[in-house]
């Protein structure tokens, strides 16, 4: 009911609007809409609550009712990408050391990070979600925001890191072990 979505926005149940004032689709019907941005959906965009109860469903800090990754509407806000840490350049984000709180951490399907055991982000093709959904390898509704080895931001620098994969990873990427945060998934 008032959980808060990726890009860091609390819900308020009685400020949410119909899934029809704002043109509220399946993926498949988005494509057809001149507004939708190819790989845009509601799992990489800002407003965006992942599933919290198990059921695969999250749901929208603007939107009311149950939203899956794969929807997408008229009010999709992008993800800011994460200012790269300083003292870091780009390049080095792939292979630096994540800051203490993500080192053996726990995903959010509670599987715990061994840092002996990551693999790198080439290896798994990282990539931002919404280039994976437009150019074919992830289907919509994937990115880390909403994968069970993603574990989020814990430290407010806005980057989280992998169970599997290693270096600093931002909730709105993708790779080729994505797996859905929930089991029934």
């Amino acid at each position: 009911m008032s959980a808060t979505s990726l890009g860091n926005e609390q819900r308020n149940p009685d400020e949410l609007s119909s899934k029809s004032d704002v043109g509220f689709s399946e993926y498949e019907e988005a494509l057809e809409n001149d507004a939708h941005q190819p790989g845009t959906c509601c799992a990489n965009c800002a407003d965006y609550i992942v599933d919290k109860n198990g059921d695969t469903f999250g749901a929208c800090v603007e939107v009311e009712g149950y939203i899956d990754g794969a929807d997408w509407c008229v009010i999709y806000e992008a993800l800011p990408e994460p200012e790269v840490p300083e003292g870091m350049s780009e390049a080095e984000l792939a292979t630096a050391e994540v800051p203490e709180e993500y080192r053996t951490a726990s995903s959010q399907a509670g599987e715990e990070r061994n840092p002996d055991e990551l693999q790198s982000q080439e290896a798994v093709s990282l990539m931002e979600s919404v280039d994976a959904i437009a150019d074919g390898p992830a289907q919509p509704g994937q990115s880390c925001g909403n994968c069970a080895e993603f574990i989020p931001d814990e430290n407010g620098d806005m980057w989280g890191a992998c169970a599997k994969v290693e270096g600093y990873i931002a909730v709105e990427d993708w790779c080729t072990i994505w797996e859905h945060v929930s089991e029934e998934a």
